[in-house]
């Protein structure tokens, strides 16, 4: 039987996977997510935080920002089985105990003080710019968070915390990409929810999840029957930034192949096409074959510059041990 993948985990996992922030976006990322799934706890007379995530790669990622951002802490890794089997969940659970100057790591990421211990929240001046509140956000929603997929009918995502104090902050946080979330108390927590589609859109936007964005606005487009500006402008930049990463990507190794061999090395009709994309990483398969017309001399159609350009790649990377 086929295992069914929720949308909360792969988009969980994409946003777990995105390079675009800079380090003091991921710093703030760090302080939304331990703040939720956090525990400060003393040890021996060490402080110890202990922090618990159901998701493998989300795991990974927090281990791999402590160790970047925090080197001169300790990790020890424990993964033990839910209580509570669910059907076509992972059922495993991993905790990360952090050890060695908690309190600094604390107290840089604005979520401890001496005079209100782990009870604090970063002010909005520990915000320099728009990103880190994304990061923040993606953070939370990573630590806590739940869509629904846009299969269903109803449209949900939500983010659940344990005080209202955070619910509000959070839901402040979210009103400055003027996202209006609501508040509802379940059982022993508060839960901050987008219930309309277009913000829930904009909130996978915000966070780096382009793949499901396009997935999602996808469905909901051939589900509504409507016409929307707003999706088909998602829409278009989730391409455009997806033609961009796979430009950047080509270039690149373009540019390993160029320092350690040689562009000279390669057939003429793939040489042209490689000086061309490594002079223009950022170009779309219109504007480079218009460069290559201009300054080579030569007529190339988007379907004969693919062709040459996948052969190209797939030569490099076979070179390189990418691909087998």
């Amino acid at each position: 039987m086929k295992k069914v993948v929720s949308f909360t985990k792969v988009v969980k996992e994409e946003v777990s996977l995105y390079e675009g922030w800079e380090v003091a976006d991921y710093r703030a990322l760090l302080s939304s997510f331990i703040k939720i799934n956090g525990h400060l706890l003393l040890r021996n007379n060490e402080w110890l935080i202990f922090i618990r995530s159901e998701n493998i790669k989300v795991a990974k990622l927090i281990i791999k920002l402590l160790k970047k951002l925090y080197p001169e802490s300790q990790q020890r890794i424990i993964i033990s089985e839910k209580k509570k089997l669910r059907v076509n969940s992972d059922n495993k659970v991993v905790n990360i105990e952090v050890q060695n100057g908690v309190k600094e790591i604390l107290k840089e990421l604005a979520i401890y003080s001496e005079e209100k211990g782990f009870t604090l929240l970063p002010a909005m001046s520990y915000f320099k710019n728009m990103e880190m509140r994304k990061a923040y956000l993606a953070g939370a929603f990573l630590a806590s968070g739940s869509v629904n997929s846009p299969q269903t009918k109803n449209y949900h995502l939500e983010i659940a915390v344990e005080t209202k104090t955070l619910a509000t902050y959070l839901q402040r946080l979210l009103k400055k990409f003027y996202l209006e979330a609501k508040l509802i108390k379940r059982r022993k927590q508060i839960v901050v929810y987008l219930k309309k589609s277009d913000q829930i859109a904009d909130f996978l936007k915000m966070i780096g999840a382009w793949n499901s964005l396009l997935h999602y606005e996808g469905i909901r487009i051939q589900r509504d029957q409507y016409n929307s500006l707003n999706r088909l402008y998602n829409c278009e930049i989730a391409n455009e930034r997806r033609a961009l990463e796979k430009g950047n990507e080509q270039a690149a190794l373009i540019d390993w192949y160029a320092s350690k061999i040689g562009l000279e090395k390669l057939d003429p009709p793939l040489r042209i096409v490689a000086e061309a994309r490594l002079s223009n990483p950022d170009a779309t398969y219109l504007e480079l074959t218009d460069y290559i017309r201009k300054n080579k001399g030569v007529s190339l159609s988007k379907s004969g510059l693919s062709y040459r350009l996948t052969k190209l790649i797939n030569e490099l990377e076979t070179l390189k041990g990418i691909r087998k």
